[in-house]
This record gives structure tokens, sequence and C-alpha cells, in this order.
């Protein structure tokens, strides 16, 4: 053990809990998903006319419907479009713009209007796993890695190899560790990323492992829509909250839920535990934010 040093160390020093300083809730990162039509883009709208919507999946039809409109008629977010710069000849880009102009958007407002908005949406993760491909086409290209982009252009068919698909996995992870590191914990404000869901299926097999042929697959997971094997168990780790969405269909209407908490088969977490029930009905995230706030209990600062 190093000799002790009575010079005061550079390095953080414990403090009891109830002298922590309560603050405004702020900073949650969260993982939003579910099928198409499920409500995760209604839900991002509850967060109020203090969020940065970052389109890059020509997703805000909602938000500018009727129905939107006469029930949050005063909410009015910023909206951002950031599609891809398609050419109607090939299957691919010319050249991909959209993941980095989605990066530039982001740090260019926390840098000048961080204080116009509480909150940053990205949606949805299917067109940013799209715009990772490209960029990952890209990059291979120039790095001697994959002729993928060239084979695509030559032969007007999208073609993809096993290492385009790394490449893209790792963009999004990159992107899911920095954007929850730097909008949540520097900036301490929200972030939600939208995304479908993803199904994994397997076969009916009888006592000596053999398929049974004709039975129905049973559904073994549901996680968010992203590529690989393992690769959706890694990403909700950067993330406080992974919520599912769905919907079920009631008299007057479709009712929209979320599922906070996970099963054997749905992929779900909150780190506030105790606060929402396990499914909660017409979630609403400024009223989950309002939850969390009252659930925490403000201790008097020691001077």
């Amino acid at each position: 053990m190093p000799a002790p040093n009575k010079q005061e160390p550079n390095i953080p020093m414990p403090v009891r809990l109830s002298e922590k300083r309560t603050e405004p809730v702020s900073g949650i990162a969260l993982l939003s998903y579910g099928a198409s039509g499920s409500g995760k883009t209604w839900f991002a709208g509850t967060a109020g006319s203090r969020t940065l919507y970052l389109d890059i999946g020509r997703s805000t039809r909602t938000l500018k419907s009727k129905q939107f409109k006469t029930a949050f008629p005063e909410t009015d977010p910023l909206i951002v479009e950031i599609p891809e710069d398609f050419d109607p000849t090939s299957p691919i880009p010319e050249k991909a713009v959209a993941f980095d102009t989605l990066n530039d958007v982001l740090e260019y407002q926390l840098r000048n209007h961080a204080d116009a908005f509480d909150t940053v949406v990205v949606d949805d993760a299917s067109y940013l796993r799209k715009a990772a491909m490209y960029k990952g086409l890209e990059a291979n290209q120039k790095l001697g890695k994959s002729k993928s982009q060239e084979t695509s252009k030559a032969n007007d068919i999208l073609v993809i190899g096993v290492q385009d698909y790394g490449t893209e996995m790792s963009l999004i992870e990159q992107l899911c560790a920095q954007y929850t590191e730097v909008i949540c914990r520097e900036y301490k404000k929200n972030f939600i990323l939208l995304a479908h869901q993803r199904q994994v299926f397997s076969k009916p097999k009888d006592q000596n492992g053999r398929v049974i042929i004709g039975e129905q697959p049973t559904l073994e997971k549901i996680m968010p829509g992203f590529t690989g094997q393992t690769f959706p168990d890694v990403i909700p780790m950067y993330f406080d909250w992974v919520f599912y969405h769905d919907s079920v269909p009631a008299e007057r209407g479709t009712v929209y839920r979320v599922r906070t908490q996970g099963t054997d088969v749905i992929t779900a977490k909150c780190r506030d535990g105790g606060v929402f029930k396990n499914i909660e009905i017409n979630p609403n995230f400024t009223e989950f934010l309002s939850r969390i706030s009252a659930s925490v209990t403000t201790t008097p600062n020691k001077v």
C-alpha cells in the first residue's frame, strides 16, 4: 500500500446520501420500441414543446395529425427532418449523408441552442440503421475491407457482406454510447430513441431433438430491432429505461400501452423501480417525469 499523502488527492470524495443536493429530474435515456402503429411516435410527442425532434425516418405524420393536435393543442416541438439523399436509379445513395448530418445537427443545437429544449428524440432506429449501413459501405470501400458499395452500384442491387453488418453495428453502438453520455450526462437532457421490434421464433422439436414438421413456431423473444444475434441485448445497457409498446383494440378505439419491466419473452427495464406499473395505459412522457420527481425525497442540504 502506498505511503499516506498529506495533500488532498485530486479524486472524487465520498458524500453522504443525505447531503446530496436533490436536482430536477433530467438526463433520462429511453429506448422506446414496438411494432408499427403501437404508439411510439405519439408517446414521444408527449415530451412537449421543449423537444428537439430529429426525424430521420419521415415519421412525424402522427404529430401533425388531427388526433394528436386535438389531444395536445399546445405541443409544438422543434423538428429537423434528416432524409438520406437517394438517387432513384441506384439501390444506394451516391453519397451517404444522413448519419453524419444527424450528428452535425445535434452537435450544433446542443452548442448553440441548448436552452431551447429539454428532450432529444431520434425517430427512428430502423432508418438510423440504414444510414449507418450506407456510411459503413463507404468506409469499408475506402479501407479496402469490402467492395459491397461498388458491387451494389454495378449490379443495381444492394449487396451487403458480413463485414458491412459489423461496421453498421459498431456505428450504432458508438452513437448510442455517445448520445446517452453527451445528451444525458453532460447536457442533462432527456434522450428518446424510437425503434421497431424484433421477434425471435424457435421451431418445436420432439424428444430426440428433431424439428416437428407442421407445428407452429414458438415466440422466444421480443426485443429492440437491431442487427445481430446478441447485439440487440447490448444496446439496452446504455439506456435507463427500455419500454415496450403495444396496442389493444377497445370499444372506443385503440388502447396504447407500454411495458416498463421485462418478462422471459419481452425485453424491458426501468431503473426507477416502484414508480411505474409493469404495464402503463396511454403513457405520457411528461407525466412520467413528474412522477419520478414526486418520488424523490427532498432532504435539506447541510450548510
